[in-house]
């Protein structure tokens, strides 16, 4: 009798110890799964800031695109302008030809400018397809981190109905202990 107290003592310690470690990495996975949420956040609030950093770069491109078109507008009225300006000055070829190193200086101006611009232009596509990449990437994130918490969300379920089936075998244990035997 003593040696079946004994060994149901220590079935209670080994139940009690097992409890207190299931129960500790419990508290452990509700850690990691506050650490992923805190970083799930993190996620989305950067997400937000390249949205509107997004938004911001559109509007600018917008811009940056009517000054362009206006551009090309002058240019060509300003082209216009030059041929007519060409045609009244043909009898005064040394007036012209000073006018025109003037002009020559404004075209190479133009094309520097107009340079300039493509790099800008070349700069936003890259920046704007960099950032569509992110966006792209970001997503994926989200969706691995979803898995993840919801596999360790699945794993602490199946660890709860573990440990209540080895509480409810322990107890079954105990009360056929319990009752005398004939």
């Amino acid at each position: 009798m003593k040696q079946r107290i004994d060994a149901l003592s220590k079935n209670i310690e080994d139940f009690h110890h097992s409890s207190m470690v299931f129960e500790e990495a419990r508290k452990h996975d509700i850690r990691r799964i506050g650490d992923l949420s805190a970083v799930v956040d993190g996620v989305r609030e950067k997400q937000e800031k390249y949205l509107v950093s997004q938004e911001s770069l559109e509007t600018r491109a917008r811009r940056f695109e009517e000054n362009i078109q206006k551009i090309f507008s002058e240019e060509g009225d300003r082209r216009e302008e030059l041929d007519f300006w060409m045609q009244q000055q043909q009898s005064r070829l040394l007036d012209f030809e000073r006018t025109w190193k003037d002009w020559q200086k404004r075209f190479e101006e133009f094309d520097e400018r107009a340079v300039k611009i493509n790099e800008r232009i070349e700069t936003y596509q890259e920046t704007y397809f960099s950032m569509k990449q992110v966006g792209q990437e970001m997503t994926l994130l989200m969706d691995k981190l979803e898995r993840r918490i919801t596999e360790i969300a699945e794993i602490q379920r199946l660890s709860q109905d573990k440990l209540k089936k080895e509480l409810n075998v322990f107890l079954l244990m105990i009360r056929s202990a319990g009752t005398p035997s004939n």
